[in-house]
């Protein structure tokens, strides 16, 4: 069986283009995701700005925004309350851990921190990573999935490749679908170094059942925050 695509490949990246970066779940690994994909991205020459809207579980350690910073060398400096417009103690989905702290998240005021950042690197290739999966709600009635619609960007969606991801990524993309955002390819996190049939068939067999594209994997990495 064939190996997995081990070099991110997204179609003709343009300066000043952004792509979404979802999960099929939360702890997908989203966040190495975004690491990895800037990293490749500025190898090829590009400048990368990355974006976090909603941070949720700051209690139990480093952030996202830092963890991708610490994995990927060459990222453009953004104003922190650009790049995270919010951030809460409780590692929950966005609307719980906002209304724990008596807060409420704004998605305009979201949309136009993207809007700012991509004004203020009209060359860079935005990524914006999510909190959760495509379905969490942000604040009621409002989905990750419908912030996606809002900004009209491609979505990369986040998959693994251990029992049960089949199912988990065939609903997220029927999901994506459904909504018509475009789907720019599937990335699969947390790949062992020695892969055993499950994962290796779990990649074809969503490849093939779901349309979208392999853009590549995320290798196994002992790294607790992802």
């Amino acid at each position: 069986m064939d190996e997995p695509v081990r070099i991110f490949k997204i179609r003709k990246p343009s300066k000043g283009g952004a792509y979404f970066i979802s999960g099929t779940g939360t702890g997908i690994g989203k966040t190495h995701a975004a690491a990895f994909i800037s990293k490749t991205l500025i190898e090829r020459g590009f400048r990368v700005a990355v974006m976090k809207p909603v941070q949720t579980g700051l209690s139990d350690g480093e952030s996202d925004m830092s963890v991708i910073k610490r994995l990927c060398q060459g990222l453009i400096t953004i104003d922190e309350k650009l790049a995270c417009p919010y951030s809460f103690q409780l590692s929950a989905s966005p609307h719980l851990a906002a209304k724990c702290e008596n807060r409420k998240i704004n998605v305009v005021k979201i949309l136009n921190c993207f809007e700012k950042i991509r004004e203020t690197c009209p060359d860079a290739i935005t990524l914006v990573e999510g909190a959760g999966g495509l379905m969490v709600p942000i604040s009621k009635n409002y989905m990750t999935a419908d912030l996606i619609k809002d900004m009209n960007i491609p979505t990369i969606l986040v998959a693994s490749v251990s029992l049960g991801t089949i199912n988990h990524t065939l609903l997220s993309v029927e999901a994506l679908k459904k909504r018509k955002i475009k789907i720019e390819g599937i990335a699969f996190s947390n790949f062992p170094n020695n892969p055993d049939l499950i994962a290796k068939d779990n990649v074809r067999v969503i490849s093939e059942l779901s349309g979208a594209r392999n853009i590549g994997i995320i290798p196994h990495l002992k790294i607790a925050k992802c």
